[in-house]
Order: structure tokens, then sequence, then C-alpha cells
């Protein structure tokens, strides 16, 4: 089993709080391996390379919630709107041209 520890200083605002550690199982050596040869190439730590995805992952999610409410509120206006019948437009355009 392949057990890799954080410690996940790079989310942490307040300069006095203590690092956060975290212990990930991520069941499969060779995705480890990956993570370990990347960081390597990018001359960082696994933990940063790790750090900056749940960071990405985090803005991904927050994005899509953000279009999730955009949908929702388009819904709501779409919804909102009256639904006129053409015959009816047009019969209150002619009304409105006749009574000029």
């Amino acid at each position: 089993m392949m057990v890799l520890y954080l410690a996940v200083e790079d989310l942490i605002v307040a300069t006095t709080e203590k690092r956060v550690r975290v212990t990930l199982d991520l069941g499969d050596p060779d995705l480890y391996k990956a993570i370990r040869h990347a960081a390597i190439e990018r001359n960082q730590p696994v933990r940063a390379i790790v750090v900056e995805a749940l960071q990405k992952w985090l803005e991904e999610q927050e994005a899509k919630e953000d279009l999730q409410d955009c949908i929702a509120a388009e819904e709501a206006r779409r919804d909102a709107e009256p639904i006129v019948d053409w015959d009816e437009y047009a019969a209150s355009r002619d009304r409105r041209k006749s009574s000029v």
C-alpha cells in the first residue's frame, strides 16, 4: 500500500496556525510514482504538486457552482416572462395600429 504524507501549509492563511497534515492512500503505486516524477521534473516537492492539484480542483468546483447558479437564474428569469401567443400578439398589435 502506497501512503502519501503531506503538509498542506500552502492552504493555511494565517501564519500563526499550525500546519495541516493529511494522509492519503492513493491506492496506486504508479500514481505516486507519476506525481513524484512530475515533482522532480518541476524541481518541487510532492506536497506542492498535490496542493496545486487540490487548489485547481476547488477552483473548478467553484466555477461549476457559479455556472449552475447562472443557469438557474436564467431559467428563473425565463420562467418569469409571460408567454404570449403569436395570434394574441398580432391581434394586440393590429388594435394598437388601428387606434393610432
